[in-house]
């Protein structure tokens, strides 16, 4: 009987406090001017953020070793795919990881997305990047919208794609 009782009061207080209301998404912060960095990309080469202004654009910081990083690279390679008439372009940055370690990590994968590299921690020191993974999203106009620290789900990567399109639908 008071076994009973117990899960019957587990399972009330767990009703009880789930209020039913659905949850909103934290508020876009005040758009302020992304970063004007130039990356070396893992594959060779250089890409500027400045070259993809007009373009809606995704920094994401990220490293081998972050389970939750690792855990999105197959949700962000699917939106981009799934969105390339928009422009969008999606960078991955490594953090402070060698060339070496990232191809090596790289090798097998077959992702649309463009990894570069951020050494020394200098485009992470500018962005301000707290943990990891953290993504910005950028507007066509270049400034960042949004930041957003954790992994990405694809709820979250719809609504603050929308917002850096400007789009309301």
């Amino acid at each position: 009987m008071i076994k009973n009782l117990k899960a019957w009061l587990v399972i009330v207080i767990a009703i009880t406090s789930c209020s039913g209301k659905k949850m909103e998404p934290p508020p876009l912060q005040e758009p302020k001017p992304a970063p004007q960095l130039s990356f070396s990309e893992a594959s060779g080469g250089k890409i500027s953020l400045s070259e993809l202004k007009g373009r809606p654009v995704m920094v994401n910081f990220w490293a081998t070793w972050c389970v939750p990083c690792r855990k999105e690279m197959p949700t962000l390679d699917r939106f981009l795919k799934d969105r390339k008439e928009t422009g969008l372009e999606i960078l991955l940055v490594n953090y402070k990881e060698s060339k070496k370690i990232v191809d090596n990590f790289m090798e097998k994968k077959d992702f649309s997305f463009k990894v570069l590299m951020d050494e020394s921690g200098e485009a992470a020191n500018k962005f301000g990047v707290f943990g990891l993974p953290t993504t910005y999203f950028i507007s066509r106009q270049g400034d960042i919208i949004y930041t957003h620290i954790g992994e990405l789900t694809d709820e979250i990567l719809y609504l603050r794609f929308k917002s850096i399109l400007g789009a309301e639908s």
